[in-house]
């Protein structure tokens, strides 16, 4: 039998929902072995009226039961311009192979596809056999959805995947293409040699996919990794999360410095991060990867496309379903000081409430590592309403002391960004464990008014000390908000209202807020109104209640009490939530 290049594609459908395949596949690379099988520059094949006869079959070596080895018999079932497609069922009476009527339109979607694949990453020497440049595809029956690329066995230099027989129309046309784009990828890639670090073979894999299809970014697994942004861009590539990290790094790379510096590192002789280095300054960017890099991890929390001409966001990719990664922590108090661990080459996000920050003393921040010589990228990032401005320090210029960096007064939101590294070592993977402390600088302290004093179960009205006055008559008590304040029934020009006291100590406590039914009446239904510092807030609901909120406290907790129709109703319950200021979207 010809030893002919193969693609094989096995497709292994698993019982679990449809909607959850895409998501859940994982794609393994089996093999690191280079195809190299001739360089014909075009997929004219040499012999146009030869092709493999249907029926015919071929052995293909298949991964099956508990990892073991084996060699099954495969028919060619059809055939299309630019790939055979061959099946096998383990069982057919429980997984039948896919049927014509499946792998027709398979193989026009795959006709489209291959050319453009050639075409976009510059492969003017496409894999063939002989003059004859199909590629083979295999689908075989087995009991979890996975993709491989192979070199081995007889049709060597193949993709096998496998699928669940039940679910073949249309949900294999649908969902598994995308596993055979991204292991087409990985065979271009083999023949053509270059950058086989991993995460730019998971990462370029998944890419295109999303370049060549307009795959939403969002439906790719690199949602995974904003929701887990602490996990190392540049290590294993074992699971949806890294890949999901590799595949936006190619993304913000695309969207920076475009296709051709893509293809030039795809294809560099260095390795991963190295590679890149090297096209950065051969193009004479002044930037280096490691630039690149901290840049990037910001532009995955801000999504901003705006600012800064979208270098810190996705201009051309980006879509409405996107969401930042996420947060480590919300500061709402300094000092603050946190003990956690950390990925090199991740990244954690602490983001600072604007009222707990004195714009006019510099923001001291230290970052010590549990076991030097460990080192981190500190980013204090400050979103202005027209620029971003971004102070970066690495860890190891604070010394004994601490590192100060300016505030804005115009600033709208303030995040430090925490990246561990190692220092000479980007491939070194793992935690790092670490403490950080952020306080502000000291300054010439003033004597401060004393806040109102209150007599337990009794407030008075706001005095002089007060910066809020309540222009009506404090009632009654009507309940707290937990820990943090307490709320008062009263008397207003327009009519009843609702006052609440932030407490200062266990006998002191000072006005912060008041909403009167008249306001809760003009507004519509959500966010009536907010203090200054978005911590307290009323709102609405569609059945009239009104909803009183303050917080969050060191626990990060903000309380909720309803009254009933209005602010003159019972209290009809509470709740305790742990999303934030109340009033942040007023």
């Amino acid at each position: 039998m010809r030893s002919r290049l193969l693609l094989v594609l096995c497709l292994l459908f698993v019982t679990a929902a449809a909607h959850a395949q895409e998501t859940d596949t994982t794609w393994r690379k089996v093999s690191d072995a280079t195809l190299r099988r001739g360089s014909n520059p075009s997929l004219r094949r040499v012999h146009d009226d030869f092709q493999r006869p249907i029926g015919e079959l071929r052995q293909f070596e298949s991964r099956y039961a508990q990892g073991e080895w084996i060699i099954v018999n495969a028919a060619l079932a059809h055939v299309s311009n630019h790939a055979y497609f061959y099946t096998y069922s383990f069982d057919p009476a429980r997984h039948p192979t896919a049927d014509a009527q499946t792998l027709i339109p398979l193989g026009q979607r795959f006709d489209e596809l291959y050319p453009r694949l050639l075409s976009t990453w510059g492969i003017t020497d496409p894999p063939h056999n002989e003059g004859d440049s199909r590629v083979v595809v295999l689908f075989t029956s087995g009991d979890n959805s996975k993709g491989f690329y192979f070199s081995r066995g007889q049709e060597a230099g193949h993709i096998k995947m496998e699928y669940e027989g039940r679910r073949r129309s249309p949900f294999l046309r649908d969902v598994y293409l995308g596993v055979l784009e991204h292991e087409l990828w990985h065979m271009v890639h083999h023949k053509r040699g270059g950058n086989h670090a991993r995460w730019v073979e998971e990462g370029f894999a998944v890419f295109h996919r999303i370049l060549l299809s307009g795959t939403p970014l969002e439906r790719t697994v690199a949602f995974s990794y904003l929701e887990n942004p602490q996990v190392q861009l540049n290590h294993r590539q074992d699971n949806n999360i890294e890949y999901g990290g590799a595949a936006l790094f190619v993304s913000y790379l695309y969207e920076r410095f475009g296709l051709d510096l893509l293809r030039q590192l795809a294809f560099h002789p260095q390795q991963g991060l190295d590679a890149l280095d090297a096209l950065l300054a051969a193009h004479g960017a002044g930037i280096s990867a490691d630039d690149v890099f901290t840049d990037w991890v910001i532009a995955n929390f801000l999504l901003d496309n705006r600012r800064e001409n979208g270098r810190f966001g996705y201009p051309q990719l980006w879509t409405p379903e996107m969401e930042p990664a996420r947060r480590l922590r919300y500061i709402y108090e300094l000092p603050f000081t946190y003990n956690h661990v950390t990925s090199r080459y991740s990244a954690a996000y602490y983001e600072l409430w604007p009222a707990a920050l004195d714009k006019s003393r510099p923001l001291l921040f230290r970052f010590d590592p549990a076991e030097p010589p460990q080192d981190a990228w500190l980013q204090l990032v400050q979103v202005l309403p027209n620029a971003i401005d971004v102070q970066r320090f690495s860890a190891s210029q604070q010394g004994e002391g601490a590192i100060a960096a300016a505030l804005h007064d115009n600033a709208q939101r303030f995040i430090l960004v925490v990246s561990p590294f190692t220092p000479g070592d980007r491939r070194r993977g793992g935690p790092v464990s670490y403490s950080l402390a952020l306080s502000q600088q000291e300054a010439d302290l003033t004597p401060l008014t004393p806040s109102t004093s209150t007599a337990a179960g009794s407030v008075a009205a706001a005095s002089s000390s007060t910066s809020l006055t309540f222009p009506g008559q404090v009632n009654q008590q009507a309940t707290d908000l937990g820990a943090l304040g307490r709320i008062y029934r009263a008397s207003h020009a327009s009519g009843p209202a609702l006052v609440i006291y932030r407490f200062i100590s266990a006998q002191e406590g000072e006005l912060a807020f008041w909403v009167t039914q008249q306001e809760i009446d003009a507004a519509g239904i959500g966010c009536v109104k907010a203090s200054a510092d978005r911590r307290i807030a009323a709102s609405k609901q569609a059945n009239n209640n009104v909803v009183i909120a303050m917080g969050p406290d060191a626990e990060n907790k903000t309380f909720h009490v309803i009254f009933d129709g209005g602010v003159s109703g019972g209290v009809s319950g509470t709740s305790t939530t742990y999303d934030g200021p109340p009033g942040a979207g007023c």
